[in-house]
């Protein structure tokens, strides 16, 4: 338990920090928590090319035409979403490709370095023990951290984000473009 003489001191180093206060340093602070990006209030990482963002918003929006604010908004969500969906399957990439250089490391530490070089592997053994090592590497994370589970979860929530912007916006352009269907339907 903390003396008395401890707790005041404690409490007079917090009167005295207030955390960062130049742009520099609550620019730094604001990254603190940062992991992967795909939750994040921030749509780009910072080695992501803006230009490749508003090259996918230029095509959402010339694809849907969208008019007025709340339609603007819909399809900026739909460009967000994409956006992480595409970031999301580099992960992927990424965890698989991590994980496949573990095992092929861990095996090729496990076999006899004495051993005699082996044949050329037959046509389609390269893809086959690529499978297999895809497998075990996705049969690992499945019993440890679960990392893929996590990232569907991800793609899910990503997915029906966009696909309720999409609907949303297919409603309001309907109910813009034809008003008095929507009447009909609302009695």
């Amino acid at each position: 338990m903390s003396s008395l003489k401890q707790i005041r001191a404690n409490q007079e180093n917090g009167r005295r920090s207030h955390g960062p206060t130049t742009p520099e340093g609550l620019a730094a602070s604001s990254k603190n928590a940062f992991k992967h990006g795909l939750r994040s209030s921030s749509v780009l990482l910072p080695e992501e090319d803006p230009d490749a963002f508003r090259a996918l918003l230029a095509s959402l929006h010339s694809e849907h035409q969208p008019v007025g604010a709340h339609e603007e908004y819909l399809v900026r969500q739909m460009a967000v979403s994409q956006w992480r969906m595409d970031r999301l399957q580099r992960i992927e990439a990424g965890l698989l490709a991590s994980r496949l250089q573990t095992i092929r490391e861990y095996e090729a530490d496990s076999t006899d370095e004495d051993e005699e070089a082996e044949a050329p592997p037959e046509p389609g053994q390269e893809y086959l023990e690529t499978s297999r090592q895809l497998g075990a590497a996705f049969y690992d994370d499945s019993r440890a951290v679960d990392s893929f589970s996590k990232l569907c979860r991800y793609e899910a929530t990503i997915r029906r984000s966009f696909y309720k912007a999409l609907e949303q916006l297919r409603r309001a352009q309907a109910h813009r473009l034809h008003p008095e269907k929507q009447i009909l339907r609302n009695e």
